[in-house]
């Protein structure tokens, strides 16, 4: 039997044990649990830790991606503009139209080649603009990150400038308008890094419509020409449209240039200059140029290749006359009756209208010849108040005749023309050599050629006194004096001038603005430039602070929405995001107790 004191003994014992085994069972299970729950949160470590690792390496890529897209894309671009200057620009080639100051004429490129490129810079400016506003948010991380370790409260942004800042860097309007205003409120504090990114994106519109502006004026004043190319079969010449007969040029004292015609002179005064004796298509052409600034820039008088009909494209080369005239009259002792060019051996008296001197008294220089000329012919009565005081002219005002003496210089050139429909331009001009000279001025003077007693004087006044009656300016007759004497000299060479086979064939030529062409190229190149700059900054900001690739990699609205709205101010009424983001706080970027990093809204009451 036993006792109940043994009794009391063995239960205390029985409930001892289960004591132990229950706080055993407690502390297993309680190990147990905290085991799995380490376990899950080492699992999201790791994943944690891997998903950074690889936004890490997605920042490099970005990095490096973007900013060769920008560099690579803009100045490949600048270079191709580039080599349409260099290798495909006609320096040589003057089109009437399309001056080569204002235009920059290519060959072998289509006009829609070259809008295509200026299409293309336009495009790629628009494309590469969220490229070139990423990149610069490598840099304004790094400098966010520097101004939270700092605690430099005065330089990080509100709330609402943050959002701001992050949807200007993404390429809104909306935010940029907003950004430009608030960076330049009466207070500072928190808008170097508003700045910073509201400068970025100027930057970059400025660029991007700098090159829309110039590819559009590039599109609508780009031309495209189909341009005459003449190839001489004959002689082994060179784009000859007229050539002197050969004989000619070797016996010109023999008497066999009496094939040329001592041409009569029309008073037409147009640019196509008509010649009596001389077919539709023989035309004598005043080039449309400034003129010739070794000769006193006179207009060049040129004999038109007989295929001239209208409408008609080619190039040739011809032979040209630019003649100067110049009042010396002072100098030879001019009255209404006489002169006296002693210096000239050049005397005598107005009972004829026209003098011209013998060939012993001309002064002959290579392609140029210097002559004397005595003249009286009938004038407008506009021109006697601008001469009736001058030493230089004889004047009889009671039948309106004006007695000059004049000093000319004639000289022959070399000219290679193109001829676009109706319009005659020049390409090339050179001296022509002594023996072509003589053979093409020369009948215009008596005793120059064998058999030629010079010009027909009832023509020459005729053509003077037609050319007197349109001047009212002593300088208007002396240039239009000179314009006809170079039409009847080289008229008279249309007998000694034979043409050249020629084959015709056609290339394409595009003139393109010069102004709007190199702005835009320069553009583009500094464009990808700034690309490289920041490129360069972002690489710089990363290498220096690793941190700074998972800082920008949090630079999203998801991020701001997460950390820096107050909730607060959710219960209030709001019609936009900005109105639910404070100003009182600043948002800077911390680091969390797993080691990461997060965006947070703090107050002037909270570290």
């Amino acid at each position: 039997m036993v006792s109940p004191g043994e009794d009391t003994a063995d239960l205390e014992s029985g409930m001892a044990i289960e004591a132990k085994e229950a706080t055993a069972a407690v502390s297993s299970s309680s190990h147990d649990s905290l085991t799995e729950e380490a376990k899950i949160k080492s699992s999201q470590s790791v994943k944690e830790e891997q998903g950074t690792t690889k936004q890490i390496s997605g920042r490099w890529k970005t990095i490096l991606g973007q900013g060769a897209l920008v560099t690579i894309l803009m100045c490949g671009m600048a270079a191709s503009m580039l080599v349409l200057t260099l290798i495909f620009e006609l320096e040589s080639l003057k089109i009437g139209s399309f001056p080569s100051n204002d235009y920059i004429i290519i060959r072998d490129i289509p006009a829609s080649a070259v809008v295509c490129i200026a299409s293309l810079a336009s495009l790629l400016s628009i494309i590469l603009f969220r490229s070139f506003l990423k990149l610069c948010s490598f840099p304004l991380a790094h400098d966010l990150l520097i101004h939270t370790e700092r605690g430099d409260r005065g330089n990080l942004p509100s709330p609402r400038d943050f959002s701001t800042i992050l949807r200007t860097l993404t390429g809104s309007p909306h935010a940029y308008i907003q950004a430009l205003r608030r960076s330049f409120h009466k207070g500072t504090h928190g808008k170097l890094v508003l700045r910073q990114a509201t400068i970025a994106y100027s930057y970059a519109i400025l660029f991007s419509a700098l090159i829309i502006c110039c590819s559009f004026c590039i599109c609508a004043y780009t031309r495209g020409l189909r341009m005459p190319s003449t190839y001489a079969v004959a002689n082994g010449a060179t784009n000859y449209g007229r050539a002197l007969v050969h004989d000619c040029l070797q016996s010109s004292g023999t008497g066999i240039c009496q094939t040329r015609m001592d041409l009569h002179a029309g008073n037409n005064s147009d640019n196509l200059l008509t010649v009596k004796g001389l077919s539709d298509q023989n035309k004598i052409v005043r080039l449309d140029f400034q003129g010739l600034s070794e000769f006193h820039n006179e207009s060049l008088m040129i004999l038109a290749d007989p295929r001239a009909s209208k409408g008609s494209s080619f190039t040739a080369k011809t032979y040209g006359v630019s003649t100067y005239f110049k009042d010396i009259g002072s100098e030879c002792e001019v009255t209404a009756q006489s002169w006296n060019c002693s210096d000239h051996h050049f005397d005598g008296n107005f009972s004829i209208p026209l003098t011209i001197p013998q060939s012993k008294n001309m002064l002959i220089d290579g392609n140029d010849v210097m002559w004397v000329l005595a003249a009286k012919v009938q004038v407008s009565e506009g021109m006697f108040k601008h001469v009736a005081n001058g030493s230089d002219f004889g004047i009889d005002p009671m039948s309106n005749f004006l007695s000059t003496v004049m000093h000319c210089e004639t000289s022959v050139w070399e000219v290679e023309y193109l001829k676009l429909g109706e319009e005659y331009i020049p390409q090339t001009i050179k001296t022509a050599d002594p023996a072509a000279a003589k053979l093409i001025f020369g009948p215009a003077f008596p005793g120059l050629i064998a058999g030629y007693e010079g010009f027909d004087l009832k023509d020459l006044v005729t053509e003077f006194n037609a050319r007197a009656l349109q001047s009212n300016t002593t300088e208007q007759l002396a240039h239009n004096w000179a314009e006809s004497f170079a039409k009847l000299a080289i008229s008279s060479s249309a007998g000694i001038m034979e043409q050249v086979p020629v084959t015709q064939q056609f290339s394409t030529i595009t003139a393109v603005p010069r102004s709007w062409f190199m702005v835009l190229g320069f553009s583009v190149f500094l464009y990808g430039l700034l690309g490289l700059a920041i490129m360069l900054a972002a690489i710089r900001a990363v290498t220096s602070r690793p941190e700074v690739r998972e800082v920008q990699a949090q630079m999203g609205i998801f991020g701001l929405v997460s950390a820096a709205l107050e909730p607060r101010r959710s219960g209030e009424g709001a019609s936009s995001v900005e109105e639910l983001l404070g100003n009182d706080s600043r948002v800077g970027i911390y680091k969390t107790a797993s080691g990461g990093y997060k965006w947070e809204a703090r107050n002037s009451n909270r570290g």
